[in-house]
């Protein structure tokens, strides 16, 4: 029984294989580079596949899924992460300031303040990754891959929708 049999295309797969890594907390970096190389090579065409992927990285890097160096560049070589939803500016320097002065109860506040209305997978891969390491420096590590995994998943496009079941016939009289 394979994905394709049920209508999930490789690069699916491959992109849940990242979210299995992401989602499962410290790991081999041999794992994850592995699930990645599937991803990149999975990934789709063009720029916006780049970007995906870049973002997907990113965002998975942040919440402690160990990368090569080598495989974050050649990720990034790809695209810079695509446009999404960001955050106060202002949050976002607050966040960042309370990270560097080592408040880290106060760098997690401002983390969850700033994606307080908005969806994880709507964030600009950038804002996710930094709020997501903010998590993760406060100790909130389950609590940062778990957001990871929203960031990713609700990043993707919805697979379309099975066509509806055809109408049934008039009966002939």
């Amino acid at each position: 029984d394979t994905g394709a049999a049920r209508g999930l295309a490789p690069a699916d797969l491959a992109a849940l294989d990242l979210l299995l890594v992401a989602a499962g907390g410290p790991a081999p970096a041999s794992l994850f580079d592995s699930a990645l190389a599937r991803r990149i090579d999975l990934a789709p065409p063009g720029d916006a596949g780049g970007r995906l992927v870049a973002r997907e990285v990113l965002i998975a890097s942040a919440a402690g899924a160990p990368a090569a160096s080598g495989v974050r560049l050649a990720i990034l070589a790809r695209g810079l992460p695509g446009a999404g939803v960001r955050p106060s500016p202002a949050v976002l320097a607050l966040t960042d300031l309370a990270r560097s002065r080592g408040a880290n109860g106060e760098a997690a506040l401002l983390a969850l303040l700033a994606a307080w209305d908005t969806e994880p997978g709507a964030l600009d891969g950038e804002a996710a990754a930094s709020l997501i390491g903010a998590l993760v420096q406060a100790g909130f590590a389950a609590e940062a891959r778990a957001f990871a995994v929203e960031a990713i998943a609700g990043g993707r496009a919805p697979p379309p929708a099975p066509p509806p079941p055809p109408a049934p016939r008039p009966r002939a009289r």
